[in-house]
């Protein structure tokens, strides 16, 4: 099907695609701390203001993770702490999943975050830019 295969398919435009690419249990230590981080900076707050709102459940934005979880505690169908468990784990699954598309599209330069990342990049966009033919005019 269509979704299944785009990342499959060649790309209609002549580009470079890199993608940081660090272990899965850094990534998901950094997926926890971002949400402890987004607790700390309002979002319980922010998602009660939407709840309290009382917009239609279909709007896709109130299924975004982080809401939906937040939404289901407000409900009182669970405590504070099984949410923000639960925002954590849709946050890991999302990011396994981009992962996967990721990986099926051999295009992607993947750049080791426990590297010079930088350099990585610089010397793989060098590369692409002589392959191609990109002239630049001399400063």
């Amino acid at each position: 099907n269509y979704k299944t295969n785009a990342a499959l398919r060649e790309s209609r435009y002549n580009a470079i695609y890199l993608m940081p690419d660090r272990n899965r249990e850094e990534l998901y230590g950094r997926i926890n701390r971002r949400v402890d981080e987004m607790i700390k900076r309002g979002l319980i707050d922010e998602a009660k203001s939407i709840y309290d709102m009382s917009l239609p459940a279909g709007l896709t934005a109130l299924s975004s993770i982080g809401y939906k979880e937040l939404f289901e505690y407000f409900s009182g169908n669970i405590t504070l702490d099984e949410a923000i468990e639960k925002i954590k784990l849709n946050s890991r699954h999302y990011a396994k999943r981009q992962l996967t598309w990721f990986n099926k599209n051999k295009s992607i330069h993947k750049l080791d975050c426990g590297s010079d990342m930088v350099r990585e990049a610089l010397s793989l966009i060098d590369n692409w830019l002589a392959d191609n033919n990109f002239l630049f005019p001399q400063a």
